[in-house]
């Protein structure tokens, strides 16, 4: 069985479209002029044999005659991705299902904390942008910085408080609001109804994978009622994504010495700053 990536491309209604699989199936269906295109293209070989019938399938799709396709899938992900794809798919055609449905149905209620729309491995580390839900008067998070990286968030739904410079503000729905590097900042939803917003970071850096654990974590119930791990897994994890996050207390240096100790011990007991799903 052959690993090698084939592609092509075709012409449809909404744009020139490209095509790639390997042998277990479909791995890649997009806009060739998208504004982050895939960047791992290596080795990939052009093929338009390989995928005549994805072709002939999406055409019957886009000229009305074809509402279910009958092609095998192989996308890369995480087995939490794979879920949530897996879902995806058994919603009918014409319907719709929100976040918080699509993660109970699967099995995980609390997943719909947030949806990647653009990875840092899709924008080539330029951006990271996600849809974020929030509980009813969530819980106020520690003051944090970013070194390096541009925050800009959209509410679609709840009122915010944030204090942003020490500045304090209430932002509600419409309202767009941007977070400059190195400025302290908190924020959590206020309201006694869901939260729920667009944010994006740039540069992406790794806050994905920080996302990624912390989340995680928190779905196998290995975070306190805020979010937040143990003391030594959290060391493991701030000392791996310190370019990414900095707490403004203790002190920096405080920081540096305690995470410095800790986060060692934490790797000897088998602690990680990767996300990897209990068994």
């Amino acid at each position: 069985m052959s690993d090698v990536t084939t592609y092509t491309y075709m012409d449809s209604p909404v744009g020139r479209i490209l095509l790639a699989r390997i042998d277990e199936g479909i791995t890649h269906i997009l806009f060739d002029n998208a504004k982050y295109p895939s960047k791992n293209r290596d080795g990939w070989r052009r093929d338009d044999a390989s995928l005549r019938e994805v072709v002939t399938q999406l055409e019957e799709y886009f000229a009305g005659e074809r509402l279910a396709f009958d092609l095998p899938l192989a996308p890369a992900g995480t087995p939490f991705q794979k879920k949530v794809w897996a879902g995806l798919r058994t919603i009918p055609c014409g319907e719709t299902r929100s976040y918080g449905q699509l993660a109970a149905q699967i099995g995980f209620p609390d997943a719909s904390r947030a949806v990647f729309l653009k990875t840092g491995a899709e924008t080539g580390r330029e951006l990271l942008e996600m849809e974020a839900k929030y509980r009813p008067n969530s819980p106020m998070p520690p003051e944090h910085l970013h070194p390096r990286q541009h925050e800009r968030f959209k509410i679609r739904r709840g009122d915010y408080r944030a204090s942003v410079g020490g500045q304090e503000r209430t932002y509600r729905t419409g309202d767009v609001f941007e977070i400059p590097s190195g400025v302290p900042h908190w924020m959590h939803n206020v309201s006694d109804g869901p939260g729920h917003l667009l944010w994006k970071i740039r540069p992406a850096l790794r806050t994905e994978d920080m996302f990624r654990v912390l989340f995680g974590l928190a779905r196998d119930g290995k975070t306190n009622v805020t979010g937040a791990p143990s003391l030594l897994q959290l060391a493991v994890i701030l000392r791996a994504y310190r370019e990414e996050f900095v707490s403004t207390s203790p002190p920096l240096v405080v920081q540096r010495i305690l995470f410095g100790l800790l986060a060692p011990i934490g790797h000897l007991l088998g602690l990680s700053s990767v996300y990897t799903a209990s068994k």
